[in-house]
C-alpha cells in the first residue's frame, strides 16, 4: 500500500498555449554565485534491513528527429537515486540508522532499529546521492517535501517485524500517473528529468551542479519558470506548471520544459546569464540578454535529450493531447524573426555547433561538430567577465578557446540559414548592445509599456526593455536623467516608464556612500533623475528603461499599453 503524506488538491487551471518562462533575476538581484553541493550518506549496519523497489509511471509524447510527433506512451521506469527514509510508527520521526536512497534500478535497502514499528517513505530529494545529483521537489504552497509512504498491506498501518527478524523485502511499489487529478508520478518524473540533465553537466565539469529546488503541485498553474535564488537558503528554483493535465498545458511530464528550466539554473551556476527575465514567445523580438538566455536553455535541453526535436504537450493525460514541437535545427519561414534578439536564432546557432557528434543527429549538412565539453568551457570562461552577455559574447568566448575560428563562426551565421547576426558585434549601431551613451549627450528613444492581461503579457520584448551603458574612468559624480515626452507618466494610464541604474551584475548601482541611485519603488512622474559619486576606474554601468512596472513586486500594474517617447541624458560636472 502506498500513501502520500502531502495532500494534493485539484484546482482546474487556465488553458495556456505555447511556452513561456520568466527567469526571476530582477534588477537588484545580483548574478548568482556558486554554493556548496548538498550533503551525503553513510554506511548502513545493524538493525532490520528493509529492501524494496520503487518504480514510477512516465507519460510521454516525443517527436522524431525530423519533428514527427509519436504516439503517447506510459512506461514504468525506476525511481533513481532518490532518498528513502523510515518513519517511527508512533512518533512519525525519521528513525533509519543511516541515510539511504534508491539505486539506478530503483532498488533500495534501509536499516531501521529493531523492536520498532515503522513505515518506509520515498522522499522527494537526493541528499544521499549528492555526489551524483543535487535536486529536490517541494510543494509550492507549503515548501514541504513529498513523501510516498509504504505501509503494511495487511493492516494498513506500520510494519511491525517479529523479534529476531533481521531483514524484510517489500513488494515493488509503482507510483502511478493515474488518476490524472493527482498524478503522483509527476514528482518522480521531475526528479528523473533533473537527474538526466545534471548528469550531462557532471560529465563535463566533474561534479554535479549544486542544489536546484523544483516546486510542483497540480493546483499550481502560474506557468513554468526559473528563479535565480527562489529556493530554500537562496538556491536556484524551478516552478513547474500544474493544472488539469487532461486538458491544460501542464509541464511535469514534458522533459523539454524541465530540461530548459534546468538549463537556466545550470547557466547561473556555471556561467554568466545577464537576463532580467520576462515572458516571451518563440516569435518575439526579445531584448538580447533574454534571447541569449532562452536560446541557451533550449540548447541545453537538446543536448540533454540528444535530439533537436523538443516537445511541449497540452492535455498530455487526456483523450486528445496536443503537442508543440520546437526544432533546434531551424527551418523557420523566411519572414520569421532572426538575429541576436531571437531565441530561435540563438538555439539554432548553438545546436549547429554540436550536432553530428556524441550521438546528436545532423540534418542540415554543416560539419563543425564540437563537443558539449568544448561549449561548456566557453560558458565557464564567461563567468569571470563583467560582460552583459549576449550571443556574440558567447561566440567570442568560444573562439578564444581555439575550438573554432572567427571565419567559421561567421560562415555558420550565414549558412545553413542566414541568422542576421553580426559577429563580432560592432561597437555602435546595428547589433551593438547595450547602446553606449557618453557624458554631455542626450538620446531620444521610445519604450512600450506592457499590460497585465494575456494578450499583452509577453513583457520580455525588446521594445519594452531598453538598455544603455556608460563607463566611469575614475571616481566621478554622475547624473542620469530620463524625461518623458508629455505629462507625468502613470501606471494607471500605461504611460509610466521606470529608469534603473545597474551594475553589469544586475545589482542596483550605489554611490561611494552606499546609497542606491535608483531605489525601488520608482516614481510616477515626468522625469526621473539619479545622481551620485560612482566608483571607477574603468567600470561600466547600465541604464535600464523599463516599460513593465512594477519590477520590484514582479508584477505588471499598467491598465493600458502605450509607446512612450523619452529623452535620456548623461552628465558629469
Amino acid at each position: 500500500m502506498i500513501r502520500q503524506l502531502v495532500p494534493l488538491v485539484l484546482v482546474v487551471g487556465l488553458s495556456a498555449a505555447g511556452r513561456s518562462c520568466s527567469p526571476g533575476n530582477i534588477p537588484g538581484e545580483e548574478l548568482l554565485q556558486k554554493g556548496p553541493a548538498a550533503g551525503g550518506g553513510g554506511v548502513q549496519t545493524g538493525g532490520v534491513a528493509v529492501s524494496g523497489r520503487f518504480l514510477y509511471e512516465k507519460v510521454a509524447i516525443v517527436a522524431s528527429a525530423a519533428g514527427v510527433v509519436q504516439p503517447r506512451t506510459t512506461t514504468s521506469l525506476p525511481v533513481r537515486l532518490v532518498d528513502v527514509v523510515a518513519l517511527d510508527g508512533t512518533t512519525r520521526q525519521e528513525i533509519h540508522l543511516a541515510p539511504a536512497a534508491t539505486d539506478e534500478t530503483g532498488n533500495f535497502t534501509v536499516r531501521v532499529p529493531t523492536q520498532k514499528t515503522f513505515t518506509i517513505c520515498l522522499k522527494s530529494s537526493t541528499q544521499v546521492s549528492a555526489s551524483r545529483v543535487n535536486v529536490e521537489v517541494r510543494d509550492p504552497f507549503t515548501a514541504s517535501y513529498y513523501l510516498f509512504e509504504v505501509v503494511d498491506g495487511n493492516t494498513g498501518g506500520p510494519f511491525s517485524p517479529a523479534a529476531g527478524i533481521s531483514s524484510m523485502t517489500l513488494s515493488t511499489v509503482t507510483i502511478k500517473a493515474t488518476p490524472s487529478s493527482t498524478r503522483l508520478s509527476a514528482v518522480t518524473s521531475i526528479l528523473d528529468a533533473a537527474l538526466k540533465a545534471s548528469d550531462r553537466f557532471r560529465e563535463v565539469q566533474g561534479t554535479p551542479p549544486s542544489l536546484v529546488t523544483f516546486y510542483w503541485n497540480p493546483a499550481s498553474t502560474d506557468g513554468s519558470y526559473s528563479v535565480v535564488s527562489g529556493g530554500p537558503g537562496g538556491v536556484p528554483a524551478i516552478f513547474v506548471r500544474g493544472g488539469n493535465s487532461d486538458r491544460d498545458n501542464t509541464d511535469e511530464f514534458d522533459d523539454f520544459v524541465l530540461h530548459h528550466e534546468y538549463g537556466h539554473c545550470a547557466a547561473w551556476l556555471a556561467s554568466r546569464d545577464s537576463s532580467l527575465g520576462g515572458s516571451h514567445g518563440l516569435d518575439d523580438s526579445l531584448y538580447p540578454t533574454l534571447a541569449y538566455s532562452e536560446g541557451l536553455a533550449s540548447f541545453v535541453a537538446g543536448v540533454v535529450e540528444g535530439t533537436p526535436a523538443l516537445t511541449d504537450s497540452a492535455g498530455i493525460t487526456g483523450s486528445t493531447p496536443q503537442t508543440f514541437v520546437v526544432n533546434l535545427e531551424g527551418g523557420r519561414a523566411a519572414g520569421a524573426v532572426r538575429g541576436m534578439r531571437s531565441e530561435c536564432s540563438v538555439f539554432e546557432v548553438l545546436w549547429d555547433l554540436v550536432d553530428g557528434v556524441e550521438g546528436r543527429p545532423n540534418s542540415d549538412g554543416e560539419t563543425i561538430g564540437l563537443t558539449f565539453a568544448q561549449v561548456f568551457t566557453a560558458l565557464v570562461n564567461l563567468r569571470q567577465t563583467a560582460l552583459y552577455v549576449v550571443v556574440q559574447d558567447f561566440l567570442t568566448a568560444l573562439t578564444n578557446t581555439g575550438a573554432i575560428t572567427v571565419p567559421t563562426v561567421q560562415g555558420l551565421l550565414l549558412s545553413p540559414e542566414n541568422q542576421n547576426i553580426t559577429f563580432p558585434a560592432p561597437d555602435s549601431g546595428g547589433d551593438a548592445f547595450p547602446t553606449r551613451i557618453v557624458y554631455g549627450s542626450s538620446t531620444d528613444d521610445t519604450c512600450a509599456t506592457r499590460v497585465a492581461i494575456a494578450t499583452d503579457a509577453n513583457d520580455g520584448v525588446d521594445v519594452s526593455n531598453r538598455f544603455f551603458k556608460f563607463t566611469v574612468t575614475d571616481d566621478i559624480p554622475v547624473t542620469v536623467s530620463m524625461a518623458l515626452s508629455g505629462a507625468d507618466g502613470t501606471n494607471a494610464q500605461g504611460t509610466n516608464l521606470d529608469m534603473l541604474v545597474l551594475t553589469t551584475d544586475n545589482a542596483l548601482a550605489t554611490d561611494l556612500t552606499g546609497a542606491t541611485l535608483t531605489p525601488f519603488p520608482r516614481p510616477e512622474r515626468y522625469t526621473e533623475t539619479a545622481s551620485g559619486l560612482l566608483r571607477g576606474p574603468n567600470r561600466t554601468y547600465l541604464v535600464y528603461v523599463s516599460g513593465r512596472p512594477d519590477l520590484s513586486a514582479g508584477t505588471l500594474t499598467n491598465t493600458s499599453s502605450n509607446t512612450v517617447t523619452y529623452t535620456l541624458s548623461l552628465s558629469t560636472p
